[in-house]
């Protein structure tokens, strides 16, 4: 048997061995996640002890910014009474702060935890550690949340003057919110509006998806994408500006008088609600292309670019 088969077979037993463990250990624990980090460096383990805790804000606010560790889930909720308070869990090495001033609550964090050779995995007893904001008012200036690898969830029926997320893998959600403008900026997590009302939205991410439905922006709503898909159903808006390389792009039931939309490789699905008639001009090297026929008195546009996609517009008056 030569070196390489030897090595193989050595591995391969190494390997499910290593599954027999990490199943037998599961199963001592009822199959549930050990609230345990673990130090790649060191080879080490240890619990991680999280401590909830609630702090309620006294002093009167218009304007939120949360700033927390970049791998906590941030989360603004409607508060159970008339109280405004926050929910956070710290742990050693993290410590969260809630402070108002010049009408601004902020809350911080910080953060010693040594985590370059660090993995958490999961917690069994509590919540993943995460910042939540319960609020009692329903009108507010500003929000502004920055997070790094951890989900954001705005799931509040809140009226606001601007929204401004910033995420690197994290999840962002927004329901219900009514604003003068929204702006979402994500590496590579999915972002996912519902029930939104806004004069401008932006929404960018790189390799994330963007979702969204029953979407109005009055003024214009812009969508940038590398390889995730957008898609959007029941989506009003004056301006619609779609850019992406790889991803699909598909808008059902939309209403608007302009789409801009240009992908290098992805399909573009158009159902256009709007009865206003419309001036299609398209270009693909090698999809199909199917519009109806334009309007030259047409008081829209409709402009679709993709080089090896399919291009497929439908009119609903």
């Amino acid at each position: 048997m030569s070196r390489t088969k030897k090595a193989v077979i050595a591995a391969s037993v190494m390997i499910v061995a290593g599954i027999i463990t990490i199943i037998s250990a599961f199963a001592a624990n009822g199959f549930s996640w050990p609230n345990v980090q673990i130090n790649l460096k060191d080879m080490k383990s240890e619990n991680i002890q999280y401590e909830k805790k609630t702090e309620y804000v006294k002093d009167g606010f218009k304007s939120i910014d949360i700033e927390s560790s970049s791998d906590i889930d941030v989360m603004v909720k409607k508060a159970e009474g008339d109280a405004d308070y926050v929910e956070y869990y710290d742990c050693t090495g993290l410590t969260h702060h809630v402070d108002v001033k010049d009408g601004v609550l902020k809350i911080t964090a910080d953060d010693t935890r040594n985590r370059a050779f660090n993995i958490s995995l999961g917690v069994s007893t509590v919540a993943w550690p995460s910042v939540t904001v319960y609020l009692a008012g329903t009108e507010y200036e500003d929000i502004k949340i920055v997070t790094g690898s951890g989900d954001v969830d705005v799931e509040y029926y809140l009226a606001v003057k601007d929204i401004d997320i910033v995420t690197s893998s994290g999840d962002t959600g927004i329901t219900g919110a009514n604003a003068d403008s929204i702006t979402v900026k994500a590496s590579s997590g999915c972002i996912k509006l519902d029930s939104v009302a806004t004069e401008e939205l932006n929404l960018s991410a790189n390799s994330g998806d963007l979702t969204l439905s029953d979407t109005v922006a009055a003024d214009k709503a812009e969508f940038t994408t590398k390889s995730g898909d957008i898609s959007s159903t029941n989506m009003k808006s004056e301006r619609v500006v779609c850019n992406a390389s790889s991803g699909d792009i598909t808008l059902s039931d939309s209403d608007a008088a302009v789409f801009t939309i240009e992908t290098s490789s992805g399909d573009v699905s158009v159902d256009i609600t709007s009865n206003k008639r419309f001036n299609y001009k398209t270009k693909t090297s090698s999809g199909d292309v199917d519009v109806p026929d334009s309007y030259v008195d047409a008081e829209g546009s409709c402009e679709i670019i993709t080089s090896s996609g399919d291009i497929d517009v439908t009119k609903r008056d």
